[in-house]
């Protein structure tokens, strides 16, 4: 099938959502794509509910393997991938019924490395949160890089984004399974750095669930060095791209790191974390690094975009 779309749904114990997250891709207008269904490890009826899915529509496919996390799950279904195009959907999330025919389109009328919907936040009762409805447009993919770390739609999340399984393959691009939060963020980058074009449908056909999970949960589960792996990663796969945009983007990922090192610091429970956070602090927060842009109009654009960003990320894990 010529342009076939993959999509690839991580779950785990995720029998309370998980049925209208397939219902939802099931009734896509778009009909051209299977479901790779990873479980990793659920010990509900999430086996049995894909059961469902697998016996009556031949397009959904299940695998289950042992729990090793997200990223290993994401990773698995990529290698199984048979599609022209790979998308995420999360298993506690759903999609609007046109949401893979507007990702698809622009790619066959137009010259794109990846497209991006508009999406909706809001609570399992349908409540909107935030919503990152935009105007429809195309960007370079250091502008599209740069707006990851905005609220306007792009965002560093996988799941509302299409693509190429060709550049994926030929560039070995997989989630790292050493970083364990903000590792979708890190595809994003890894994938962007290749891209030339992409284009933003502005309508909001992903609707992303904020569950109860508190941000000191998060903080409790996961250390200072978690947290800022990623950003580390991510310098690294800029410093190496051709982009136009180094320093802007390199000012973004600093500001992404000051910004986590001040939640640990203020808000970590344990000593040793947040006196990794101070450390880390102390030897980042000072002036030169402030004003290390090409100019000052740079430095606080770079502050307003991540401010931006640290509230819907607060808003998110709240």
């Amino acid at each position: 099938m010529e342009n076939k779309i993959s999509i690839i749904v991580p779950t785990y114990n995720c029998e309370d959502t998980l049925k209208k997250c397939l219902f939802s891709i099931q009734d896509q207008s778009y009909r051209d794509f299977e479901v790779i269904i990873v479980d990793d490890g659920s010990t509900d009826n999430t086996k049995f509910l894909c059961k469902f899915f697998t016996d009556h529509d031949k397009r959904f496919i299940y695998f289950y393997k042992q729990n090793d996390g997200v990223s290993v799950a994401r990773n698995f279904g990529i290698k199984l991938c048979t599609g022209k195009y790979i998308t995420f959907v999360d298993s506690d999330d759903y999609i609007a019924r046109d949401h893979l025919k507007n990702l698809i389109l622009p790619f066959l009328n137009m010259k794109v490395d990846l497209t991006i919907s508009a999406f909706k936040y809001e609570t399992v009762k349908g409540k909107e949160l935030l919503t990152t409805k935009a105007v429809s447009q195309s960007f370079s993919g250091s502008e599209a890089l740069l707006n990851t770390f905005g609220v306007k739609g792009i965002e560093g999340i996988v799941a509302n984004k299409l693509f190429k399984r060709k550049l994926i393959e030929a560039h070995g691009i997989f989630f790292d399974e050493e970083i364990n939060k903000y590792e979708d963020h890190l595809f994003c980058c890894h994938y962007l750095t290749f891209c030339k074009e992409f284009f933003f449908n502005g309508e909001e056909t992903y609707h992303y669930i904020k569950h109860k999970k508190s941000t000191l949960q998060s903080l409790e589960k996961f250390g200072f060095q978690d947290d800022i792996g990623a950003y580390e990663k991510m310098k690294e796969y800029v410093i190496r791209s051709d982009f136009g945009k180094i320093s802007e983007i390199m000012n973004l990922i600093h500001f992404a790191e000051i910004s986590i090192a001040v939640n640990f610091f203020s808000k970590a429970s344990s000593v040793e974390e947040k006196k990794k956070a101070k450390v880390y602090l102390i030897n980042n927060l000072t002036l030169k690094n402030v004003f290390s842009c090409e100019t000052f109009r740079g430095f606080v654009k770079a502050l307003y975009s991540y401010v931006n960003v640290s509230f819907f990320r607060y808003v998110k894990r709240s």
